[in-house]
Order: structure tokens, then C-alpha cells, then sequence
């Protein structure tokens, strides 16, 4: 009896306004059908049903190689019985990675391992600042719960993992996105029958922390770069840095492109640079940020090289920097949870975050009335309506702005 096993791609979810996985369908006439998560995700709009293939290339790619694997499977297996024939044995074919000899490891069922095994079948069709961020949930998990098996995981050790990170003293936003990784790697387990489904209510942190609500006057910039450091010298790299993102509304992820390679002259002889950012480099976005004098002074300083020390720990000494700066003015930031309206007042040091930045490079541009599409390509955006949401100027400036 011949197993003669065909292959049919298809999209999970058709109607989806976002990603939708990609289905791989084997049959045969003798009455098989197993359903198998590619592991893939892509916009609906980027795959062609009838052709069964994508408008990106990786993902074609990595369809071409399953395809491969799942033909030469059936040759040497034409003459199974469909009755001993068992998925699993496939599924091992199509994504264990041999040559690293993971096997062993996976048996163990370990879920940093799961992690890995994730942000690899991905790395073609996510970005790469995105795989980043998934190989470092893979530490966590290796250096915290190194023997920690996909089994154990439930809505009772979501507990303890928060309670666990706030004694760390981690930031809501910093939980908020480690569980929301875990949450996608615990849906992937799911779908390919690794684990058995359970309600992921529990991995939510639920609190985001307003940490880029306000923006920076020039004055107030001004202060921040003159600022007397003499007696903190620790902090004096943490302060141009930030000067350099409120002048250039770099992202901080992007720091480190603000060099000699990335800039160029404009026909008037204006310098700026160009460079594809990294929170969108699969999509070929580029942010063209101004280097004014002030900004071309620093870089000098530090001979092109910006160096970034920990997120958490710069975003400390950023907080000290203001708060020695004379930013103690009390700001109220309302936000909401659920039905609730939320009022929360501090210092506004503490409001201060590296997004600032960006945010006030957009706010003061548009307070000096430029034209909202030159700042969008300034900071590398799209959609104008993305500009405008970073926008955030107190009522009587805007006002201001009516007058003559």
C-alpha cells in the first residue's frame, strides 16, 4: 500500500489584519491528513493562495526546504502502511536542527530550549531586533530557571515569575514584554501539540508604566546639556547621549548608527544621517535625523562612537542627570485601566525616560511650525498620524501656535 503523501500550504487565519501562521496540510489517498504549524507568520496580503507561495523570498525559501524534506520522506517511505505511519517521525525531519544535536536536550522538554527552537524556525521572516529579544528570554530562562520543562509551566508559575521579577525590581514594561514573548512561544507549543493548551490569563502584567508621556522645552534641554557634572563624571556620557537624541530623535536602539559612515550633506550643504532603524529594518524604513552643530560636538567628543551602557541602568543616571538639571517641576500623567481613570504625580525627572527624546525632538519641531512630513522622515516614520501621536506640547503652547 502506497503512502504517496502530498503536501497543500494555507493560511490559518485568511481574514486576519495582522500576521496569520502558515498551515502545512499532508495528506494522502489512503486517507491520511495531519495538520502542521509551519511556525511561520506573514500578512495575509503577502502569501498567493493558488501558487501556493509568498511574496517574501525567506519564506519561500524556507516552504521549498520543508517541501524537500517531505519528498524525499516519501520516496524512501512509498511502501508504509498509512496506519504506521506517524507524524512525529516527520516532524523531527522537518524541524530539529541535527547538525546542532538538540535532540537529547529536547527530549528533555526544557522551555529555554522550546525558546531557541522558536526564534529559529523564525529568524527568516521576523526582524532581527525581534530574534534578539527572544534569545534573550532564552537567557533568562537558562540563568533563572535553568531546569524549568514546558510541562510546568501554568498560570501558578506565571505568579511566581512576577513576584520573582519585582524583587528584582524590574520595570512593569519590562515584565509586560517578557510575558508577552512567553505567551507566543506558549501558543506556538499549543499549536503544535508540544503542550497542552491552558488559559494564559495569568501571563499579563497588566500595569504599563508611562515612561515616555512628556516631552522637553528647548530651555529645558538647554539645562540638561549645561548642567555642572563635575561632581558625578559618571554620568556626563549618559548626559550628551540624551542630548544628542532630544537634537536628533534617535530611538535608542539607534545610537550607536549615529556615525561618520551614516552621514551625509544635503545640495545646501546640511548635514544629517541615514540609516535603516532597527526596530524596522525588515521593512527598509530609514530615519534622515538633522547633525547640527551641538550633535556633530558630542560625536566628536566620544570620536564617533556612542556607546550605550545597560537600558535599566543608563535610564537611572538619565533620571539623576535631570533631576541635578532642576527638571523637579511636579507633573501629573493621567492613563487608564480598564473603566478607571488613573491620576499618578512625581517629580518630572521621573517622567524622563530615553524616549523622551524622540519626543521632544518631534514636540519642539512642530511647536516651531516645520512641516509635520519633514519630521517623519527625520525619525523614520511612515504614516504621518505616527508623528503627530508623539506630539506633546502642553494646551497653552499650542495655543501659542494660533496666534501671530
Amino acid at each position: 500500500m502506497e503512502l504517496k503523501i502530498r503536501t497543500s500550504i494555507h493560511l490559518r487565519d485568511k481574514n486576519a489584519k495582522s500576521k496569520t501562521s502558515l498551515v502545512l496540510y499532508i495528506t494522502s489517498d489512503k486517507g491520511l491528513r495531519e495538520k502542521v504549524s509551519t511556525g511561520i507568520s506573514i500578512k495575509p496580503s503577502e502569501w498567493i493562495q493558488d501558487k501556493q507561495k509568498s511574496t517574501n523570498k525567506a519564506v519561500n525559501d524556507k516552504l521549498n526546504e520543508f517541501r524537500n524534506i517531505i519528498e524525499k520522506y516519501d520516496i524512501e517511505h512509498r511502501y508504509l502502511n498509512v496506519s504506521d505511519f506517524n507524524i512525529n517521525d516527520l516532524k523531527v525531519l522537518l524541524f530539529e536542527n541535527e547538525p546542532e544535536k538538540e535532540n537529547k536536550a529536547l527530549s528533555a522538554d526544557l522551555f529555554s530550549i522550546y525558546i531557541k527552537q522558536y526564534y529559529e524556525l523564525h529568524k527568516l521572516v521576523k526582524a532581527e531586533n525581534t530574534i534578539k529579544k527572544y534569545k534573550t528570554l532564552q537567557r533568562f530562562f537558562e540563568q533563572h530557571y535553568p531546569n524549568l520543562r514546558a510541562k510546568d509551566i501554568n498560570n501558578a508559575f506565571a505568579e511566581k515569575l512576577k513576584a520573582f521579577c519585582l524583587t528584582k525590581k524590574e520595570m512593569n514594561n519590562t515584565l509586560n514584554k517578557r510575558f508577552q514573548l512567553i505567551r507566543v512561544v506558549l501558543k506556538w507549543l499549543f499549536d503544535n501539540n508540544k503542550l497542552k493548551p491552558f488559559m494564559l490569563d495569568k501571563f499579563a502584567h497588566g500595569k504599563d508604566e508611562k515612561i515616555e508621556a512628556i516631552a522637553l522645552l528647548p530651555h529645558e534641554i538647554e539645562a540638561i546639556e549645561k548642567v555642572d557634572l563635575s561632581d558625578h563624571p559618571h554620568l556626563e556620557s549618559v548626559r550628551d547621549i540624551f542630548v544628542v537624541t532630544c537634537y536628533t530623535g534617535v530611538d535608542w536602539a539607534d545610537i550607536t548608527k549615529l556615525n561618520k559612515q551614516n552621514l551625509y550633506k544635503s545640495a545646501n550643504g546640511n548635514k544629517y544621517f541615514e540609516f535603516q532603524r532597527t526596530k524596522t529594518e525588515n521593512k527598509d524604513i530609514f530615519s534622515r535625523p538633522p547633525c547640527n552643530a551641538q550633535v556633530e560636538t558630542i560625536l566628536k567628543k566620544y570620536k564617533w562612537n556612542l556607546k550605550m551602557k545597560s537600558y535599566q541602568r543608563s535610564l537611572d543616571q538619565l533620571k539623576e542627570v535631570c533631576k541635578i538639571a532642576g527638571l523637579t517641576e511636579k507633573v501629573t500623567i493621567t492613563s487608564k485601566s480598564g473603566n478607571q481613570r488613573l491620576k499618578e504625580t512625581k517629580p518630572k525627572h521621573d517622567w524622563v525616560a530615553w524616549k523622551t527624546g524622540r519626543r521632544s525632538f518631534i514636540t519642539n519641531f512642530l511647536l516651531q511650525k516645520k512641516p509635520t512630513e519633514a519630521v517623519a522622515v527625520a525619525v523614520g516614520h511612515v504614516k504621518l498620524a505616527t508623528t503627530a501621536k508623539y506630539q506633546h506640547a502642553k494646551p497653552e503652547h499650542m495655543v501659542d501656535l494660533l496666534q501671530d
